[in-house]
């Protein structure tokens, strides 16, 4: 009887010692950033995560230019066709879904922070825009249109695409579409 009781109460030290820790925004998420923030999608089911570096002044990329962005007027395109690629396609219906939310909320902000947009869409995955470039002052309608250019060519084994020196918002970067936040091959 000592035997059993003393099986129970290690099982149960042990089943109380190896709890999951909650997760904070420092967590690496598998897309590989950190989780900044989480907001819900104007289409019910779907829930937009944003994804970036944590600020800090070591290892903060930012644009070049006056007052911290590039200037379109350097090899910044605002009719860049995108590169398809197979690779990492996102199911077509979820990106579909990411460019209406992106519509849909024209005037949300989005801050230089987050260098990704991922919307979650349960067992569908993800799909994600990211760009390589800190930009200040963006909104989601920033990203919409490039974000349809890539989503109208780029559908081959679902929707993976990029597009280099595109303008976005008050700077440039490339943008990237596919079902990971980080890189696009």
């Amino acid at each position: 009887m000592h035997y059993k009781s003393s099986i129970l109460f290690l099982g149960s030290f042990l089943s109380e010692s190896l709890m999951a820790a909650p997760l904070n925004s420092t967590d690496m998420h598998p897309l590989g950033r950190p989780e900044l923030y989480r907001e819900n999608s104007t289409h019910a089911g779907y829930e937009l995560i944003f994804y970036g570096a944590i600020p800090d002044e070591n290892t903060r990329r930012q644009a070049q230019g006056p007052g911290g962005l590039q200037p379109r007027s350097t090899g910044c395109y605002s009719t860049a066709d995108p590169i398809c690629d197979s690779g990492n396609g996102a199911t077509n219906d979820l990106c579909q879904q990411l460019v209406l939310d992106l519509y849909d909320n024209p005037n949300v902000e989005v801050g230089k922070s987050p260098r990704q947009m991922c919307l979650s869409g349960g067992t569908d995955g993800y799909c994600c825009i990211s760009w390589g470039t800190e930009i200040d002052g963006l909104f989601k309608y920033d990203f919409a249109d490039n974000s349809e250019k890539i989503l109208g060519k780029c559908t081959t084994n679902g929707v993976s695409g990029r597009m280099e020196n595109v303008a976005i918002g008050p700077g440039c970067s490339a943008l990237c579409m596919s079902k990971r936040g980080t890189h696009c091959k």
